[in-house]
Order: C-alpha cells, then sequence, then structure tokens
C-alpha cells in the first residue's frame, strides 16, 4: 500500500520533530497561525494531522486584515477549510477598519 507523497511524509516529519523539540505532547494546546495561502494551509494540515494523532488540541487564527475588497471571504473560507481539518476552534480576527492600508 503506498503511503502519502514525500513531501507530505517529511511534512509531517518536521512537524512531530517540532513538536518533540518544544515538548508538545497529548494534553497540549497550539494555535496555528494560518493566511490561507497555500504553503500556509499545507503546514497546518501536516500540523492537524499530527495533532490529531498525538492528542494535541489545535485551533487556528486567520487574520483578516481588510486590505482586498475579498478578504473578508477568504479569511472565512481559510476558517472553514480548518475547521473540516480538525481545527477546534477555526478562528477569524478583523481589524479594525482604522487598521486597514493597502490599495483600493
Amino acid at each position: 500500500m503506498a503511503g502519502p507523497h514525500r513531501a507530505l511524509a517529511e511534512t509531517r516529519n518536521a512537524v512531530e520533530s517540532a513538536f518533540r523539540d518544544a515538548g508538545i505532547d497529548a494534553g497540549s494546546r497550539v494555535l496555528l497561525a494560518v493566511s490561507g495561502g497555500s504553503d500556509s494551509m499545507a503546514l497546518a494540515q501536516a500540523a492537524l494531522f499530527v495533532a490529531s494523532r498525538a492528542g494535541v488540541l489545535a485551533a487556528s487564527l486567520t487574520v483578516d486584515h481588510g486590505w482586498r475588497q475579498d478578504s473578508p471571504d477568504e479569511a472565512r473560507a481559510t476558517r472553514d477549510r480548518l475547521a473540516g481539518l480538525g481545527a477546534d476552534p477555526a478562528l477569524v480576527v478583523t481589524l479594525a477598519s482604522g487598521a486597514r492600508r493597502g490599495p483600493g
């Protein structure tokens, strides 16, 4: 039976090592800061996989900076994907409108 893709297996192994080095074990809590980009989502998916098997409680946080018109929808979609992967809770924090910068 084939296992996960080599890159996925290596990422999971790296997360396991990071958890071990940080003393994160069963019953520990971690908070994953996730932008929603492909690299951030890949690492979050690996971390949630490892956490679920290690008995680690994993929550996620995505910040809606309000820099783009679609950013609220993107942040909510990221939250929903993370919840589906096991983040509990999966949260979105929206910055106050006065903190928004960028074009438009």
